[in-house]
């Protein structure tokens, strides 16, 4: 695996059907409009990067608790945005942790890359 397929798998998302909650927005298709933007303006290469996933998310990711290696796909303070080779979906973290550095696996997953980044 790589960063171009990862970046493939990212277009493909971006290009794909919608499972960002709307149920709670007047309009959501400027809705819709503004996270993809807030997306864009953070995307960056695929970098491989580590997430801690604690005990308390290992049955919502189905992996152990620990360190996992990832793609992050954006790059924020607080929460940046994942694709997950193990899964084969978009993750978010929180993070960086100011005194180690580490960023946090939050337990969730989707297909959506904008739902990932919505939350």
């Amino acid at each position: 695996m790589n960063a171009a397929y990862i970046d493939e798998m990212v277009s493909k998302s971006l290009a794909g059907e919608r499972s960002v909650y709307v149920g709670h927005v007047p309009d959501p298709e400027c809705y819709i409009q503004s996270i993809r933007q807030r997306f864009l303006d953070k995307r960056i290469e695929p970098a491989l990067r580590t997430v801690i996933v604690e005990h308390h998310i290992v049955h919502l990711v189905d992996l152990p608790a620990g360190t996992h290696m990832v793609y992050f796909v954006t790059e924020d303070n607080p929460l940046s945005v994942f694709y997950d080779p193990s899964s084969e979906s978009f993750g978010a973290a929180w993070g960086p942790d100011e005194s180690t550095g580490q960023y946090l696996d939050l337990g969730f997953r989707s297909d959506d890359v904008l739902d990932i980044a919505a939350a």
